[in-house]
């Protein structure tokens, strides 16, 4: 059955929306209910670190390997795919089992893994003049929802433990309503899809995965994801727990939690009338930096202020985030090259960003509070802003 090129745009546009729901909010649900799962699995902080690191590891691991797969099988059918694992790894993770607990996170992990490289290229497939508006959106639909779902783990646990007490992990599925809608759309959306299919490709696959390597442009665009990435992660997983030592309650920590990652998506509204003015690119990817180092310097020094620290943060990170998946549809040459852009930006940047919650739980551990952890991510916010100015060089790689 065909659309018209019309309708078609408006199905894969939701269908964007709607995968975007899914690719943060199964990672914001845990920090907020961090101090539970700890407790529950007798965890120390690095271990705990491992909770975030891992899917991290799987995004370095697997983003090479999402390109191929969706040349042999289509790029639709692969998102389905990863949907699928996804919903598996949530169910997973809620039994009160340690194994199966980081077995579900692992899962989690490769689902959003192959979604997250392939929706830009897909965007660039249906929708390649509309890409900052498209993304935009994408990434505003990716951070409310990934609020949400941080904002009401503790009430979901507190709500739940009123009529039967529960283990933590246990409330972790409620989340599971998103990726069943989306898995649903899906299976519908296929029946109107064109999928560019081509079991030959490895030559060609080949010859622009060298190049892109070559590339200085590339580079710096992954640096700028890796070096984001660990910051946003980092103040993800540890923003409870540094909120409950400043005094903060759990509810109100995790409430906190919820604007930061709520602040994530705003770029998406504010930044959206100059995305596609490439003269203003310059200008906003080395001003991530400046606002992320901002709001870790007032969160030390001034703590009492946190909840306007964690907004500045949020904005920050999702400033550098809107701008990396914006510059990997316009850096790219045709779907192809996108993709694979996509997924060797995000494989070493990603590598990057494994490190920044484990080191960061490490650190806090070792020196016992949240000086050293603060002063090594102001230290990653300058570099944020070199490498952000040469990332938004106004340039296409073929």
């Amino acid at each position: 059955m065909k659309l018209s090129s019309k309708n078609l745009k408006v199905l894969i546009i939701f269908g964007v929306i709607l995968t975007a729901t899914n690719l943060r909010a199964p990672l914001t649900d845990v920090p907020p209910i961090l101090d539970f799962i700890i407790a529950q699995f007798n965890l120390n902080p690095t271990q705990a670190g491992l909770i975030i690191t891992i899917p991290l590891i799987l995004f370095s691991v697997l983003s090479p390997l999402a390109p191929k797969i969706s040349f042999l099988f289509g790029i639709e059918k692969t998102i389905l795919v990863s949907l699928v694992i996804l919903t598996l790894g949530i169910l997973l993770r809620s039994i009160n089992q340690l194994y199966f607990f980081y077995f579900g996170i692992s899962l989690i992990g490769i689902g959003i893994a192959i979604s997250n490289v392939l929706v830009p290229a897909l965007i660039k497939k249906y929708i390649p003049n509309m890409i900052p508006l498209i993304t935009a959106f994408y990434t505003l639909s990716m951070g409310v929802f990934a609020a949400i779902s941080s904002s009401l783990s503790i009430p979901v646990l507190n709500w739940i433990n009123t009529y039967n007490s529960v283990y933590s992990t246990g409330t972790l599925i409620s989340i599971i309503i998103l990726p069943l809608i989306s898995i649903v759309f899906w299976i519908i959306c296929l029946r109107f899809c064109y999928s560019n299919t081509n079991k030959h490709v490895s030559l060609k696959h080949k010859t622009n995965s060298l190049r892109i390597l070559k590339s200085t442009l590339a580079w710096n665009l992954t640096f700028y994801i890796g070096v984001n990435s660990f910051l946003t992660y980092s103040i993800m997983m540890w923003l409870p727990l540094i909120l409950n030592d400043i005094g903060y309650s759990k509810v109100n920590a995790g409430f906190i939690h919820g604007i930061f990652i709520l602040m994530t998506s705003i770029p998406s509204l504010v930044m959206l009338p100059f995305l596609s003015k490439v003269n203003h690119h310059k200008l906003f990817a080395p001003s991530s930096g400046v606002l992320i180092f901002i709001g870790f310097l007032g969160l030390q020094f001034m703590p009492s202020f946190a909840i306007f620290w964690s907004i500045v943060l949020g904005f920050g990170t999702g400033v550098g985030f809107l701008l990396a998946l914006t510059f990997m549809g316009l850096r790219g040459k045709n779907t192809e090259v996108t993709s694979i852009l996509s997924a060797k930006s995000q494989t070493f940047g990603y590598a990057l960003a494994a490190i920044g919650p484990i080191l960061i739980g490490y650190l806090h551990d070792h020196f016992n509070n949240w000086m050293e952890p603060n002063i090594l991510c102001m230290f990653l916010a300058i570099s944020l802003i070199l490498t952000g100015w040469f990332a938004s060089q106004n340039k296409v790689i073929e």
